[in-house]
């Protein structure tokens, strides 16, 4: 027998949300990366501190957007109270 899974699937929204989760992975290790190498040249000069900040805000907001979307697919896909 088949486990029916009660409520809906939606294939697009968990495609969506596990590429966010990956790319966020990748962004914020780049922004990392960009941080540490700001403040070992010395002086960290503004726009390079804040080219590192943006992009891990970025990819902070990308771990937040595919979280909340895979809690969303969760919800949906097993009916659970909104």
């Amino acid at each position: 027998m088949v486990d029916e899974v009660p409520g809906t699937r939606n294939t697009i929204r968990t495609v969506i949300a596990a590429t966010s989760l990956v790319s966020a992975l990748i962004v914020i290790v780049i922004g990392f990366a960009l941080l540490v190498s700001t403040i070992q040249r010395g002086t960290p000069t503004p726009d390079g501190m804040r080219l590192s900040l943006g992009v891990l805000g970025l990819g902070g907001g990308l771990l937040a957007a595919g979280i909340a979307l895979m809690i969303w697919e969760t919800a949906e896909r097993y009916n659970l109270p909104k």
